[in-house]
């Protein structure tokens, strides 16, 4: 859907007739037949459609000028106990409904649709869904993702200790992040239903859930990543080798994927590649000379990443000697894994993680 004719924020009086405006574009395949406003006692938007099939619905849209996670359940669950048993089909309606939201609505089962696109109705003869990531209408003083580089920071430190009650202070100081960028982060998180906040602390209610949310975000892409062929075939040999030479020249590097899952968490066999993080792109060119590593197209069996933010140095571990990424990352790259890779994360989480 275009944006042309949307201001960047848009009031709460004025979504009920975007919404309208904007129906034959969010729901296509679904033809509105009459809309009803809503009474005193039954606020929102009520919807007599047909579908392909020619069969009638009505649909009831609870109106959210903005969705906030961790007050849209009590919300969506009033809101459909008030409707008439078997009448109409419940669902929410917004500006933009998040990732977030849109999980609650699911696990509600309830249907959605907002301004941006996103829409899913789950009904006997039809069954919508879109998904649009990008908000056209973000809030003001807080981030767009908790999963941007220097946000994700907060996350990382959060679900590394994932049971602690933390002040805002200590995750500023623990993520080495500002106090204003933390202070954000967790009032998003707040907002999201991940986190609540007592006595002034901040505790993860949903680990798990924030850590899947941002296992589907992760982009291993955004690590500049160079391959190469190592005359070490074996990837014990050329992790021991790896720990040999940053122990005599006080070099930085932090192992992960598979070789670094077979320190920790050994599940999956046969890791044929090392892939190790290194701070820049000069410390790559010196360990190329000192492993005297050769560039490949195929058959590498090294790789070297430069990180788009240091945030993956948090935590980092030591394993017989090598130096390993903290859990959290080392399941972040594990899950990205073409292969196997899934398979070692799940392992990792159960048996390390445990969130």
């Amino acid at each position: 859907m275009k944006q042309t004719n949307l201001t960047k924020y848009i009031s709460s009086s004025s979504l009920q007739s975007l919404l309208v405006a904007a129906l034959p574009t969010l729901l296509p395949s679904i033809k509105v037949k009459r809309v009803e406003h809503g009474s005193i006692a039954h606020p929102g938007l009520f919807l007599h459609v047909v579908t392909p099939v020619g069969r009638q619905h009505r649909l009831a849209l609870l109106l959210q000028a903005t969705a906030i996670p961790s007050r849209i359940r009590e919300s969506l669950r009033r809101w459909r106990s008030s409707l008439p048993k078997g009448e109409a089909y419940p669902m929410v309606a917004s500006t933009f409904l998040s990732p977030r939201v849109r999980e609650i609505c699911r696990e509600e089962n309830v249907g959605y649709v907002d301004v941006a696109g996103n829409c899913r109705i789950a009904l006997p003869d039809v069954y919508l869904e879109k998904v649009v990531d990008r908000n056209p209408f973000p809030k003001r003083g807080r981030p767009a993702t908790v999963f941007a580089p220097v946000s994700s920071r907060v996350i990382r430190a959060l679900l590394e200790e994932p049971a602690r009650a933390w002040a805002v202070i200590e995750v500023a100081t623990t993520a080495g992040v500002s106090l204003g960028q933390a202070s954000n982060v967790c009032r998003r998180l707040i907002d999201d239903a991940y986190a609540i906040r007592r006595d002034r602390r901040l505790t993860l209610t949903e680990p798990g859930k924030l850590l899947e949310a941002w296992q589907d975000r992760y982009d291993p892409a955004r690590h500049e990543a160079a391959v190469y062929y190592s005359f070490e075939r074996e990837p014990q040999a050329l992790m021991r080798r790896l720990a040999e030479v940053a122990k005599a020249r006080q070099w930085r590097y932090a192992v992960t994927g598979l070789a670094g899952a077979a320190l920790i968490a050994p599940f999956v066999h046969g890791a044929g590649t090392v892939s190790w993080y290194v701070p820049d792109a000069l410390a790559r060119a010196q360990w190329v000379d000192a492993l005297d590593l050769r560039p490949v197209e195929d058959g590498a069996n090294a790789v070297m990443l430069i990180p788009r933010d240091r945030g993956v140095w948090h935590r980092a571990q030591t394993a017989d000697g090598v130096a390993v990424v903290g859990s959290i990352q080392l399941y972040l790259d594990l899950w990205s894994d073409p292969g196997r890779g899934r398979e070692q994360a799940e392992f990792l989480r159960q048996q390390t993680l445990k969130i």
